[in-house]
C-alpha cells in the first residue's frame, strides 16, 4: 500500500494594507517618502527633487522683490499641499504587493534622521551660493542699527554694479571668509574724510535718507534707567551700558538722544566725539603712530582701476594693503615695494576700491578700521527684508 502525501494545511500570510494617513504624513516630513511607502519608489525620488528644484529657483533665482518672494514661497506650500494630498490618495491606487526587505518602519526613521541631519545643508547649499544670484543672509551685529538689526533676515542681490549709499554684502579684508555689510559710503575715484564724525566726499557733505546712531553720554539724577523705559524709545539692552553712579553710554539716533533727555530724571545727554588730536592707533592705517581717529579721518582717496601712483613712504602706508590683494608676492619697502621679485617705485591698481561705514557710527568695525574694500571682495547689494522682529519692517526695501 502505499502511502499517500499529505496535503499541507494553512494559508500564504497576506500583505500589509497601506495606511493612506500614514503616507501623507511620510510625505509632510520627508517629500517624496509617501509615495515610496505606497511602493512608488521613482515617484518618491522624483518628487523629492522636483521640491527642492522649486524651491531653489523660486527663492534663490526669481525673487528679486519680496512679492517674486511671496510668489515663491507660495508654490512652496501648494507643492506641499500637492504632495500630502497625492500620497493619501496613492495609497488608495496601490494593489497590494508583497512587503519588500527594505519596507520596515526603522527604514523609514532612519530616512526621516537623514533628512533632519541634511536640512542645514539644504538650507544653505553653499555649491548654489556661487551661482544663484539671490542669497538670503542674518544680521548678527548691531553695527548698521537701525538700518539693520539683529535677528534681521535679508536678501541681496549679487552684482558689482553698486552705487554711494547703496548697503553691500562683501568679504571682509582681513579675512575674506568672513561675510561683512556696511553702507557704500566712497566711491573708486573719491577722495573722503570725516570731520566732527560728519563724512565728506569731495568737499561735499555725505546725505541720504537714513538714520544714523552715535554714542551718548546720559546722566541721571541718581535714578537706575529700567529697561521698560528704554523699550518704549525702541533702545535694545545691548545699546546701552551702565557705567554707574546714575551716568551710562548710550548708542542712539538723534530722535531717541531727544525721548531721552525728555524723561524727568535725565540731567543732560551728550553726543560723544573723539577730538581731532586724539590719534587712535587701531584706525586706519594703523602706522604705529597712529594718524587719524573714528570721527576725524582723512582726507584718503579710494583708488580706482588704472590709477597709478608712486610708491612714496606715505603711500605704502595708505596703499600697500591694495597692493596684497591684488599681487602673489609682495615686499614693502621704505619707499618701493617688491612684487613677485620685482622692484618698483610706482604702481598701478588693477581694482576699484570702495570705503564702507556702519550706520551705527561708533559701535562699527569698518573702513575706518581695515581700510579699503576691493571690487572683488563685492558680493552684491541689499534688497528687502524677507522677515524681522518688527512686522513692519518684513517686505521693506532696504535703503
Amino acid at each position: 500500500m502505499n502511502d499517500l502525501e499529505t496535503p499541507v494545511s494553512g494559508h500564504e500570510e497576506s500583505p500589509k494594507k497601506k495606511k493612506p494617513a500614514l503616507a501623507a504624513f511620510l510625505n509632510f516630513i520627508v517629500p517624496g517618502l509617501g509615495y515610496v511607502y505606497a511602493g512608488n519608489i521613482k515617484r518618491g525620488v522624483i518628487a523629492y527633487f522636483l521640491l527642492i528644484l522649486v524651491a531653489v529657483i523660486s527663492i534663490r533665482f526669481v525673487a528679486y522683490t519680496f512679492t517674486l518672494f511671496l510668489v515663491g514661497i507660495g508654490l512652496i506650500i501648494a507643492f506641499y499641499v500637492y504632495l500630502i494630498v497625492s500620497g493619501y490618495r496613492a495609497v488608495g491606487k496601490a494593489k497590494h504587493q508583497e512587503t519588500k526587505r527594505w519596507d520596515v518602519w526603522y527604514v523609514y526613521v532612519l530616512v526621516i534622521a537623514a533628512q533632519v541631519g541634511l536640512r542645514p545643508f539644504l538650507q544653505s547649499i553653499h555649491s548654489l551660493g556661487y551661482l544663484s544670484p539671490i542669497t538670503p543672509v542674518v544680521i548678527p551685529t548691531p553695527a548698521m542699527d537701525p538700518t539693520l538689526q539683529i535677528g534681521d533676515h535679508l536678501m541681496f542681490h549679487k552684482t558689482k554694479t553698486i552705487a554711494r549709499n547703496n548697503i553691500i554684502v562683501f568679504k571682509w579684508p582681513p579675512d575674506q571668509k568672513i561675510m561683512y555689510i556696511k553702507r557704500c559710503v566712497g566711491m573708486p575715484g573719491d577722495t573722503l574724510s570725516i570731520r566732527k564724525a560728519a563724512v565728506f566726499v569731495n568737499g561735499d557733505s555725505l546725505t541720504g535718507d537714513y538714520m544714523l546712531k552715535y554714542r551718548y553720554a546720559v546722566q541721571t539724577d541718581g535714578v537706575r534707567i529700567q529697561q521698560r523705559v528704554l523699550d518704549q524709545f525702541g533702545i535694545a539692552e545691548s545699546e546701552f551700558y551702565d557705567v554707574g553712579s546714575g551716568s551710562y553710554s548710550m548708542f542712539l539716533t538723534q530722535e531717541q538722544a531727544r525721548q531721552v533727555r525728555g524723561l524727568p530724571f535725565i540731567k543732560f545727554v551728550e553726543r560723544e566725539m573723539t577730538s581731532e588730536d586724539e590719534l587712535e592707533p587701531d584706525v586706519y592705517p594703523q602706522t604705529g603712530s597712529g594718524q587719524w581717529n573714528k570721527d576725524n579721518f582723512g582726507p584718503l582717496y579710494l583708488p580706482k582701476k588704472g590709477d597709478r601712483i608712486p610708491l612714496t613712504h606715505r603711500n605704502l602706508a595708505l596703499y600697500g594693503t591694495c597692493l596684497k590683494y591684488e599681487n602673489e608676492s609682495v615686499e614693502l619697502l621704505d619707499s618701493a615695494a617688491i612684487i613677485n621679485g620685482k622692484q618698483i617705485d610706482t604702481y598701478a591698481f588693477k581694482d576699484n576700491y570702495y570705503f564702507m561705514m556702519g550706520d551705527n557710527r561708533h559701535n562699527s568695525l569698518d573702513s575706518r578700521y581695515w581700510g579699503f574694500v576691493a571690487e572683488s571682495m563685492v558680493l552684491g547689494k541689499a534688497l528687502y527684508f524677507y522677515w524681522s522682529k518688527d512686522w513692519d519692517r518684513i517686505g521693506t526695501s532696504i535703503r
